[in-house]
């Protein structure tokens, strides 16, 4: 066991020694008056003028108190600013026919193929909004639903869509021509899925005999009632699955995972596309449209339209 020995009347240790000494662990003998005295641990005060070493009257078997720690200062979480949720653009409404469903403005779903007779009749619904036309109701396509929110890059706006999801396949062999005649401000969208890998054709607008033929819209497109007259102009930004002219309207395409030409309307097989149209000469007015108007609506007539073929 260390022993130390410290006079009262001459300290001559350090406070930081006497603090280690202490912390140690180690049993100290001091000498008080001539009388030694064992403190375990060593029980001793800092002040300004010196060492004090305070010993009880037995002096024997004196513990000193713990040593006063002093206290951490509390640590502040750091404050997180409050998480504001993102904001939903504006699109369109959740379907009344459930998620993923065509729904007509009744709440009927539209069936898959809602017309398996291309240029044939199709059987009218009882009550329901049959289009496009009274001329035409052979067609009876649906009214669908959400008409602002799936034509909103349409201008003048669509007030009203008919539409129609079909067989491709069977569009393709049977060689029927549908006839959609519209009112001012309305369109037509076949849905219908990519043929298989390589398949090329042509989607057409020609002049028909029944109703006032005028200048057409047409897309193709992976949305309903796309009818962005952006993609019309020329350059660059030029798709070849958008057209309009102002006597009929075609457009190439072919299906395929690949490259296609320049004037190719590209179709990955196996995906979901519509064709739209509607009535107005939307090239740019450089070019001689008339992007702003409704072709039906300027020509005063009540219908209008050509025939559609689908090949």
């Amino acid at each position: 066991m260390k022993k130390f020995f410290v006079p009262i009347s001459n300290a001559v240790l350090t406070a930081a020694a006497l603090t280690a000494v202490s912390q140690a662990g180690y049993a100290q003998t001091i000498r008080v008056n001539g009388t030694a005295c064992t403190l375990s641990p060593l029980q001793v005060l800092v002040t300004s003028t010196g060492i004090d070493i305070t010993v009880p009257p037995a002096c024997v078997g004196v513990t000193a108190p713990p040593p006063v720690v002093p206290p951490t200062p509390p640590v502040t979480p750091p404050v997180t600013p409050p998480t504001t949720p993102p904001v939903t653009p504006p699109g369109t409404p959740p379907s009344a026919c459930g998620a993923g469903a065509d729904c007509s403005v009744e709440g009927d779903v539209i069936p898959t193929p809602s017309r398996s007779n291309p240029g044939g009749n199709s059987a009218s619904r009882a009550g329901k909004l049959n289009g496009p036309s009274p001329i035409n109701a052979l067609m009876n396509s649906y009214a669908a639903e959400n008409v602002a929110a799936k034509c909103s890059n349409a201008t003048p706006a669509i007030t009203r869509l008919w539409q129609h999801n079909i067989d491709f396949t069977k569009y393709q062999t049977s060689g029927g021509n549908d006839y959609p005649f519209l009112a001012a401000n309305e369109a037509m969208t076949w849905k219908f899925t990519a043929p298989a890998e390589g398949t090329s054709n042509i989607f057409q607008y020609n002049e028909g005999t029944q109703v006032t033929f005028v200048s057409g819209f047409m897309s193709v497109s992976d949305k309903p009632c796309d009818f962005d007259v952006n993609k019309l102009v020329s350059g660059a930004s030029r798709n070849a699955c958008f057209s309009s002219e102002a006597y009929g309207v075609s457009i190439y395409y072919r299906a395929t995972a690949g490259a296609v030409q320049s004037y190719e309307c590209k179709m990955v097989p196996g995906q979901t596309y519509y064709l739209n149209l509607r009535m107005q000469d939307a090239r740019p007015a450089s070019r001689g449209g008339l992007p702003t108007l409704d072709s039906c609506a300027s020509s005063g007539a009540g219908l209008c339209g050509g025939y559609v073929q689908i090949r």
